[in-house]
């Protein structure tokens, strides 16, 4: 008897924007055996954000169509029925990351905003020790703001 997962990848790595995947299926008999199965992605799938997974503390990529600063990455503070507090960071894709501010002198506060939880396109955001974020985060990111541009 077979306990393997439906799919899994063989290939070697690719950007995913451009690669087709080559996928390995297994055949749930006894025997189990294999087929070959061609996956051509060249229409790019946004995988939803599973935002039951988010947790106070997390990190969070967020799409917001007004701004056109990305990344858009704050820490969450506070989760809700269908919002999230966050404290916004400022920074980029290639630079460090520090709080955002509002205010200035004696009135200067972290900027903290409610957003709707749909906004979210990324849970679990990753830096360096050096406050920039991880190269395979970086990708991500891209990628999906990319396919976010191109559905608008």
């Amino acid at each position: 008897m077979c306990f393997f997962s439906s799919q899994i990848y063989v290939g070697p790595y690719q950007n995913p924007r451009r690669r087709q995947r080559s996928w390995q299926a297994l055949d749930n008999s006894a025997d189990c055996t294999t087929q070959n199965i061609e996956e051509d992605t060249a229409v790019p799938f946004l995988a939803p954000v599973d935002v039951n997974q988010l947790l106070v503390g997390h990190y969070v990529a967020v799409n917001i169509e007004e701004w056109g600063n990305r990344p858009l990455i704050g820490q969450v503070e506070k989760i809700g029925q269908l919002m999230v507090t966050i404290r916004w960071l400022n920074g980029s894709y290639n630079g460090t990351f520090r709080d955002s501010y509002v205010g200035s002198g004696a009135n200067r506060k972290p900027w903290i905003e409610e957003i709707d939880k749909s906004q979210i396109v990324m849970i679990g955001v990753q830096f360096s020790s050096s406050r920039r974020i991880r190269r395979e985060d970086i990708e991500e990111l891209k990628a999906r703001y990319s396919i976010l541009d191109n559905e608008e």
